[in-house]
């Protein structure tokens, strides 16, 4: 509602006053929701569907990312990425009438703390190795690892791992001062016993002719030597496709 007053002066410089009102007829009202705080995890949806106009029945929407000029979209609700820290982007609303109003929500994006399973790791059957990374997680975060099974502490950053089977080992960091959470993983892969005999009996009965070699063939580029008691080589095979029969030169 605005106000204005008329006043009328003559040349005997006698004057009137006269008080009256203009009311609005136009209410546009943009609305471009609350400002959130969030941990940068990908997209944010900004919604201005509460803004509000009661006359001209068309609404225009305008996002800018602020002090950007260029519009990001032109619909009430819009999908935007914002980098880690304050970020503010501003909304423009105009009905057919060419009336309009602005409004602007700030989003802060707290970064995710490390999170640095380490390297994966191959170990035989029986060993033991240390996992995770240098470092594991950024200072002002407590940790855990997943599964926690044969693992010395699975609170450390760095535990050792005395696992017998193939595990995926996942550490969940969490930023004390913001409550964000990142994760790592990293696979721990236990190759099997190595089961050499040491004897074959190449007689042609079809039991124990060849030198069978357990598991081997998980083990692709392996290469396998036979020697005589004075150092010759007597069988040479990469890969071990074709196992060996007790044969030297045919005999």
């Amino acid at each position: 509602l605005c106000q204005y007053v008329l006043t009328v002066t003559d040349t005997n410089l006698c004057s009137l006053a006269d008080t009256f009102n203009v009311a609005a007829m136009d209410t546009v009202i943009a609305n471009a929701g609350i400002d959130q705080v969030f941990c940068l995890n990908g997209n944010v949806t900004l919604d201005g569907s509460a803004s509000f106009v009661n006359n001209g029945a068309t609404i225009t929407y305008s996002w800018y990312q602020v002090p950007d000029v260029t519009v990001l979209g032109t619909v009430d609700t819009l999908v935007v990425t914002p980098a880690s820290g304050v970020t503010s982007y501003q909304l423009v609303i105009t009905n057919s009438l060419g009336c309009s109003d602005t409004d602007t929500v700030a989003l802060t994006a707290n970064a995710l703390p490390l999170s640095n399973a380490g390297q994966d790791i191959e170990m035989f059957y029986g060993q033991t190795a240390v996992i995770g990374g240098n470092p594991t997680a950024s200072a002002g975060t407590t940790l855990g690892w997943l599964p926690n099974t044969a693992l010395s502490n699975n609170t450390s950053p760095n535990p050792v791992s005395s696992a017998t089977l193939t595990t995926t080992y996942t550490v969940i960091v969490t930023d004390t001062a913001t409550g964000c959470v990142n994760r790592d993983s990293m696979i721990m892969t236990i190759l099997p016993q190595i089961i050499i005999p040491n004897g074959i009996s190449p007689n042609g009965d079809g039991k124990n002719d060849f030198w069978i070699i357990d598991a081997i063939y998980k083990f692709p580029n392996n290469e396998v030597e036979v020697y005589n008691r004075w150092g010759e080589l007597l069988f040479y095979s990469k890969g071990y496709a074709v196992p060996f029969d007790g044969r030297y030169k045919g005999k």
